[in-house]
């Protein structure tokens, strides 16, 4: 009796190409990182900048993270545990961003209204992205 491998394998093999192949660019950035020195490294992650970008990461990043829950809450407990008007196309319309790339919201919402800038646009565009 031939005994096949595992049905798997090619699978695992193929999962494996595709996770080398999107490493590459964080390989690249380390190898261009490393080729700078740790001086040059050093002095260019402990500068005033990052703090101020970190800082501003993490507050974005809590207020998106806040209105998308309350807001996608919201929008679920409306849909399934209502009788709200048009269920069906609100659990579809709701869904659509989801498929649509998040520059292309950003440019959409920036073009929209020049008014949509800074942190409270930043907040507005990503958190109905």
């Amino acid at each position: 009796m031939i005994r096949r491998p595992a049905a798997g394998l090619g699978l695992s093999a193929a999962s494996g190409a595709v996770a080398l192949l999107l490493a590459c660019p964080l390989a690249f950035l380390a190898f261009e990182a490393s080729s700078g020195g740790a001086a040059g490294l050093s002095r260019l992650v402990f500068r005033s900048l990052t703090a101020e970008l970190l800082g501003n990461t993490l507050r974005l990043t809590a207020a998106v993270v806040l209105l998308c829950a309350v807001l996608g809450t919201a929008t679920a407990f409306l849909v399934e545990r209502t009788d709200l008007p048009f269920r069906r196309l609100f659990a579809v319309l709701l869904v659509v961003p989801l498929a649509i790339p998040d520059f292309v919201v950003g440019f959409g919402w920036s073009s929209l209204s020049p008014a949509i800038s800074g942190f409270r646009g930043a907040v507005l565009v990503m958190t109905l992205a």
